[in-house]
């Protein structure tokens, strides 16, 4: 089984939601330090709240106004959060497959061990999703290409032309250098447009 880890974007905005219908207190929390010392090792984050759900439901939002390829990740009916833009390729292709879904959702109010000693600290919620598929189904990955900013290469390159056109009046080698990257940025706006 190979796991895929999906750190899930706009959490913090969906905890109102989701926070009376699935958090519970965890009772380590409320252990005596000297318990909380014995049972956990230095790094380890005990947090005030853990969440129980029975159901996770992944849903292609395609008409989504700010993102037409947006995954939403729901919990027991609760909206939880929605997978980065920048990995929902990724994700819609690994979706095509069986594959097991694993929700974690964490954050709030905490104890951590450091150094022997236990410290209060509070972290915003967040949660990630682990989509779990055999080894054999698994699609080939999916590398996206930046977009290129064709824009950008007219403006440089018409900014560069008239640098160029001033500095031939002062320096005209170094006025024709700068027209020459002009014109290469030129060259390529048209190649890309």
């Amino acid at each position: 089984m190979k796991r895929n880890k999906f750190e899930l974007a706009g959490v913090p905005h969906h905890v109102d939601e989701f926070f009376s219908a699935l958090s519970y207190e965890n009772e380590d929390y409320s252990l005596p330090l000297s318990e909380i010392k014995e049972l956990y090792s230095d790094g380890d984050k005990i947090f005030m709240y853990d969440f129980a759900f029975s159901e996770i439901e992944i849903i292609r939002e395609d008409s989504n106004p700010y993102d037409s390829n947006a995954v939403r990740i729901d919990a027991d009916g609760h909206v939880i959060g929605y997978i980065k833009k920048t990995e929902t390729a990724a994700a819609r292709k690994l979706l095509e497959v069986p594959c097991k879904a694993t929700l974690e959702i964490c954050g709030g109010p905490y104890k951590e061990i450091v150094d022997g000693k236990v410290i209060e600290k509070s972290w915003g919620y967040f949660a990630t999703l682990w989509l779990s598929v055999d080894a054999e189904e698994a699609p080939a990955p999916v590398i996206e290409k930046p977009k290129q900013n064709t824009a950008s290469l007219l403006i440089v390159g018409i900014a560069l032309v008239l640098l160029g056109l001033l500095f031939l009046i002062v320096a005209w080698p170094l006025g024709l250098a700068i027209i020459a990257f002009g014109v290469f940025f030129l060259v390529n706006y048209k190649r890309r447009k």
